[in-house]
């Protein structure tokens, strides 16, 4: 789970033609500081004149690796706009040009790469994901954010180059991007931990820091809108909600939907601290100082009862546990050895992301 001066294209009125690159109309004003292309009005006369010749470098414009640089430094929306149509000029300099200050354009002018990327001129489209390739490469935490999220959704673009080429820009980040997603997502209140996998297949195979689990529970603050950078991990195979989350059934399902081989599994706020294979309810795994531990469980009980009701799977344990509160107690009859055992378990847990949970 994959970036010199401008003379615009200029169309005269009713026209069609397409003026080179040193044509201007003499009188006409100075290019706007940050746009190196003058426009042509509709009622300009067919002679065009020779304008003098704009500034050899581009205006200072933040760097996308710079999130502390002024606003008041960044291109116009209109400079971009225009360096955007430029993108597809006949003129070979032109478009380089478009492409060098759209590089050095920062976060204001994403969105309309991202727009000019899904868009049916294939040159546009190419050199905007070029643009945001450029960008993703050395972009700091802000950067990073918007570009890998304007390219993921072009991954999912029904223009196949446009997607093709967005996956391959994605991949180039791929060692570092779920800790980055995993970062921003702990700051939203989430709880994250590596995949399931054997550890040596994890360094082997991917970043150690990738996010395989999650959790959203009580502390989250991210709302619905979280959900989009949940569906941008790159390793994820689980994902736990507990009731408090405050996330509607509506974008729960939306994010099974985006992510239909990602298992998401609903809890409540308390945690036993114990697994057990789906099918059956033998103890495989137990949380370190959870409460199944202070109450004697051992790894291979098998559990018979519930608060005194028979159970025989581990989805029944969960549903169970659902209704249970942080600080409640319950009673579990288990077989150890061949003989029934009574084990009370007192003050449940706040549910957190460990190894072993029910």
């Amino acid at each position: 789970m994959f970036l010199r001066t401008i003379a615009g294209v200029l169309i005269g009125a009713g026209l069609g033609v397409a003026l080179s690159a040193d044509l201007f109309a003499a009188d006409a004003p100075p290019a706007p500081g940050n746009a190196g292309i003058t426009g042509v009005s509709s009622d300009m006369p067919a002679t065009v004149r020779r304008a003098p010749t704009p500034p050899a470098q581009p205006p200072a414009v933040p760097s996308p690796n710079s999130s502390a640089a002024a606003v008041a430094d960044a291109p116009s929306a209109e400079a971009v706009g225009i360096w955007i149509e430029a993108l597809g000029a006949a003129e070979f300099d032109v478009r380089e040009d478009a492409t060098e200050r759209l590089s050095k354009a920062g976060l204001v002018a994403i969105d309309a790469l991202k727009k000019a990327a899904e868009g049916p001129d294939l040159e546009v489209s190419s050199r905007a994901i070029q643009i945001l390739r450029t960008m993703y490469t050395d972009a700091g935490d802000e950067a990073f954010d918007a570009v890998d999220s304007a390219l993921f959704q072009l991954a999912m673009s029904s223009s196949k180059p446009a997607a093709r080429r967005s996956e391959l820009a994605l991949s180039t980040r791929e060692a570092d991007r779920d800790e980055r997603l995993g970062a921003k997502l702990r700051g939203m209140g989430a709880e994250t931990a590596p995949p399931q996998l054997p550890q040596i297949a994890v360094n082997m195979v991917i970043n150690r820091n990738a996010v395989g689990r999650i959790l959203i529970g009580d502390d989250w603050k991210g709302g619905n809108a979280g959900l989009q950078t949940v569906k941008r991990l790159v390793y994820l195979e689980t994902i736990y909600v507990t009731r408090g989350a405050n996330l509607t059934p509506e974008a729960l399902a939306d994010l099974q939907g985006a992510l239909p081989g990602v298992e998401i599994q609903m809890r409540g706020p308390a945690m036993l601290g114990i697994s057990c294979p789906r099918e059956e309810l033998l103890i495989e795994k137990i949380q370190p100082d959870s409460a199944a531990e202070k109450a004697g469980l051992e790894l291979g009980d098998k559990i018979l009862k519930y608060d005194d009701k028979p159970i025989e799977t581990f989805d029944e344990l969960i549903e169970l546990t659902k209704d249970k509160k942080v600080g409640d107690s319950l009673k579990l009859e288990i077989l150890r050895d061949g003989m029934t055992v009574v084990k009370e378990i007192k003050q449940l847990g706040k549910w957190t992301l460990q190894e072993s949970k029910p």
